[in-house]
Formats: C-alpha cells, sequence, structure tokens
C-alpha cells in the first residue's frame, strides 16, 4: 500500500502538545507560543501562517504540568520534521528567555537502577 500525503492538498494541519510548569502563567504561555509561531512563519522553511495558529489549554496533566497544544498548518509533509524541530527549540528558548516553568518530571523516572 502506498500513501500520498499530497492529497487531497499538500498541507498538513499539526497539533503540537507543549506541557509546562503547574505555576506557568497561562496568557503568558499562549502568548510565546502565538509569537514564536508567527516570527517562524517569516524564515522556517514550510511553515505556513495561514490559517492563523491557535492555543488551546488542554488541562493539568497526571503528572501535575500544565498542557497546551498548539495548533498550526505545514505547507507540506516533506518539512514536517525540520520544521517542527525548529519550532520546538524557538519555544524553549522563549521559555527560558520569559522564566516560564519547565515541566517538572517524577524524580523516580530519572533514576536507573
Amino acid at each position: 500500500m502506498v500513501t500520498n500525503f499530497n492529497l487531497p492538498t499538500p498541507q498538513l494541519g499539526i497539533t503540537l502538545p507543549i506541557s509546562v510548569g503547574v505555576k506557568a502563567d497561562l496568557n503568558q504561555v499562549e502568548k510565546l507560543l502565538l509569537s514564536v509561531l508567527d516570527k517562524a512563519t517569516e524564515d522556517v522553511v514550510g511553515l505556513s501562517n495561514s490559517p492563523k495558529a491557535t492555543v488551546i489549554f488542554s488541562g493539568i496533566q497526571p503528572d501535575g504540568n500544565l498542557l497546551f497544544n498548539l495548533n498550526f498548518v505545514l505547507f507540506d509533509y516533506k518539512n514536517q520534521q525540520t520544521a517542527l524541530s525548529e519550532v520546538r527549540k524557538r519555544i524553549f528558548k522563549g521559555m527560558m528567555d520569559q522564566g516560564i516553568p519547565l515541566p517538572q518530571v517524577d524524580p523516580r523516572l530519572l533514576s536507573r537502577t
């Protein structure tokens, strides 16, 4: 079986889940995500600025972190991994620059005993 990712259109809708620490300011996170994506559409190959990106607050995860979904469009399937990597890096840098708390990891998951 062959899958043609260009049909019916080459555009690809993406939902990128983003976790942040429970003490994060919800409005600050939403503004950051939209700003990063808006700026990225200017120079990241494959990102589309139409339709405009949206951010949905999905709630509190079982680990206590907050989950957001960043929804946007790529022009085509072939640039997906490179574009997603660049967007993730820019979001991480923005979170660090603005002091948005990173998601907490259960320390038991980090031990290798």
